[in-house]
């Protein structure tokens, strides 16, 4: 008798199952083509909006860091690691995760059939995008510090102490992947998401354990911190009025000795809630959805949504920065108008040169006219 071998299925998008790079989410990926003319376009839409925000986050993220390297008030604040830190891992999302996504809505076979680069594609995407909150979470706890134990922070927040924490961070979120890397998770192509991370539904316990770590454990050391700050404020500020009222009365000497008379400046802080809160507003509807799918049937469109929702709160950032803080809106200007300077005496150069080439060329052939 004739052995028999066996062959692998053949689905409807690739082998399986031993050429098959990923199992489970990918199985489900519908060409745009076999879509409705009406869920086509709204892909459209959803892609096109993908790559603005993925436009803006590359000149907005970069502009971050060059502004706190070239601004000397910036970056002798040691606060400001943190936010190099966010701005970093910003970047990551939106010059290498937002791309890997577009390229799943354009051309998914493209990550399908290429477990390696999905693979890490999906590994950058869970570290970079869990450090943005955990560096939320830094300059959160930073804030607090600085502010109800200002005595201590010079102490803890050296510019060398900083870094490690800054670096920390990162260490953090890779923790955060590293069950995917060993065995415990996987990295697949998710065909709803229509992009590269973990699997949500075989691995169901990682699921949960990167909402905690990576979403609901920084909120809510966030949360506390910031309540934590704001009532230390209040009561500052509350002392420092009635010292005030207190003086004004004629009684000075009967308070006792207290905090500096002036209120504390909270401008960063307030900044940093401002964050803290775009994060929340723009990851809220991923976690839900992720957390309430347990069956996969809501629409890849919903999913698609959900993720540039998310993936845009790397590109917002250095829109709150301008905005709500005088030093960094300063920094841009002046970086700007270095930039925009650079580019006119670069073309001005060039058209005094080819002016000169061009009267060069006059004189000399004025000269060879009248030897003529």
């Amino acid at each position: 008798m004739e052995a028999v071998t066996s062959q692998p299925t053949v689905s409807d998008d690739f082998t399986t199952p031993s050429s098959a790079p990923f199992t489970g989410l990918d199985e489900q990926v519908t060409p745009d083509e076999h879509l409705p003319e009406q869920r086509a376009a709204f892909r459209a839409v959803l892609v096109a909006f993908f790559v603005v925000s993925m436009a803006w986050g590359n000149i907005g993220n970069p502009l971050v860091m060059a502004t706190i390297l070239t601004q000397r008030k910036l970056r002798q604040n040691v606060a400001n690691v943190f936010i190099f830190n966010l701005a970093i891992a910003d970047f990551c999302v939106t010059s290498f995760v937002d791309l890997s996504y577009v390229l799943g809505n354009v051309i998914p076979d493209l990550l399908i059939k290429n477990r390696v680069f999905c693979g890490f594609a999906a590994a950058v995407c869970i570290i970079s995008c869990t450090c943005s909150l955990w560096s939320i979470t830094a300059i959160s706890i930073n804030r607090y510090v600085c502010v109800a134990k200002s005595a201590l922070y010079p102490r803890v927040y050296t510019r060398r102490n900083t870094l490690l924490m800054a670096a920390a961070v990162w260490l953090i979120c890779f923790l955060i992947d590293l069950p995917n890397l060993v065995g415990l998770g996987a990295h697949v192509f998710d065909a709803k998401k229509r992009g590269c991370s973990f699997d949500r539904l075989d691995h169901y316990g990682y699921t949960l354990y990167f909402i905690g770590m990576g979403v609901v454990t920084p909120m809510t050391i966030v949360i506390i911190c910031y309540i934590k700050t704001f009532l230390f404020v209040r009561e500052h500020n509350m002392k420092i009025q009635t010292w005030q009222t207190d003086v004004g009365s004629g009684d000075g000497q009967a308070v006792a000795p207290g905090p500096a008379k002036k209120p504390i400046d909270t401008r960063l802080l307030k900044t940093v809630v401002v964050i803290f809160l775009v994060f929340l507003a723009c990851w809220t509807p991923y976690t839900i959805i992720v957390l309430s799918d347990l069956r996969n049937t809501y629409p890849d469109e919903l999913y698609v949504a959900a993720i540039i929702f998310a993936h845009a709160n790397s590109s917002m950032n250095s829109i709150v920065y301008g905005i709500m803080n005088r030093s960094f809106r300063q920094g841009y200007k002046n970086l700007i108008r270095v930039l925009t300077r650079g580019c006119l005496c670069n073309t001005e150069h060039h058209g005094s040169g080819t002016d000169n080439q061009t009267s060069n060329h006059r004189v000399t052939a004025g000269a060879q006219g009248s030897r003529r």
